[in-house]
């Protein structure tokens, strides 16, 4: 789900498998509560525009049109 979360924005990226990363992240959504609320606002944006069952089944068909054309 990366590819739908902004960076600070909409959620905080840490690299895999990094958990002094992931703790740190953690802490600063859980010691600023206005940062936390933000991020969950835009985080729901995203999902209602962009995770909606016709918005990937266009992605789908989409996908699924450029390799029939290859």
């Amino acid at each position: 789900m990366a590819e739908y979360i902004r960076d600070g924005d909409s959620g905080i990226l840490v690299p895999p498998g990094d958990e002094e990363a992931l703790a740190g992240a953690l802490t600063v959504v859980l010691r600023d509560r206005e940062l936390a609320e933000r991020m969950g606002r835009r985080g729901r944006e995203i999902a209602l525009r962009e995770l909606t069952a016709d918005a990937c089944a266009e992605r789908f068909e989409s996908l699924y049109g450029r390799l029939l054309a290859s």
